[in-house]
């Protein structure tokens, strides 16, 4: 049987993307609408969400929208692999995907979320929202002074923060830190 999944496009190039990538996919029978999700929200025949993730900071606006109103699950199909360890904690309802996963990898997945068979992963690094942000500007290439600056906190809190990001990760440099996180998205 078919599963009844929505395409959430969140930017117009988000369209021929689902387009595409469902095309392939016998099982999923997909709608594809544009991003409003009060109108997303009052609609409760999908078994699965799929959203594309291709910017970090649409885990911060739209991301956490979509996992308060929406009553079925959401994959995100994450096009930067450094993006998933930011994903949400807390979200019984949400998984990720690599966007670069081939269509055998995709349809599994979204066969064993709509049969219940997946859990949240359990490699995700669980970090604090104040981690979240310097991660992602330590990604950015910031300096410790231009993240503190850009923060408004000091530089001693920002150290503090890097700190307790590299004994999460278990590393010892930004380097490190980074292809850790990325590694992290092939040992689900």
């Amino acid at each position: 049987m078919r599963k009844q999944v929505v395409a959430i496009c969140l930017q117009d190039q988000d369209t021929s993307f689902f387009k595409f990538r469902l095309s392939h996919l016998p099982c999923v029978e997909a709608e594809l609408i544009p991003w409003d999700p009060h109108v997303i929200a009052e609609r409760n025949e999908y078994e699965l969400g799929l959203i594309r993730c291709s910017h970090p900071l649409q885990l911060f606006k739209e991301i956490p929208i979509a996992c308060e109103l929406f009553s079925f699950p959401l994959l995100v199909i994450v096009d930067d692999i450094r993006t998933q360890m930011l994903l949400l904690e807390g979200h019984d309802r949400l998984w990720y995907i690599d966007g670069s996963c081939d269509d055998d990898d995709l349809e599994e997945k979204i066969l064993d979320i709509c049969n219940g068979g997946m859990k949240l992963q359990q490699n995700q690094v669980s970090l604090t929202r104040r981690e979240k942000e310097i991660y992602q500007l330590i990604y950015a290439g910031y300096t410790i002074q231009e993240i503190a600056y850009s923060l408004k906190i000091s530089p001693s809190t920002v150290n503090a923060h890097k700190k307790k990001l590299f004994a999460k990760f278990k590393v010892h440099s930004a380097t490190q830190m980074i292809a850790a996180s990325a590694d992290m998205m092939y040992q689900a």
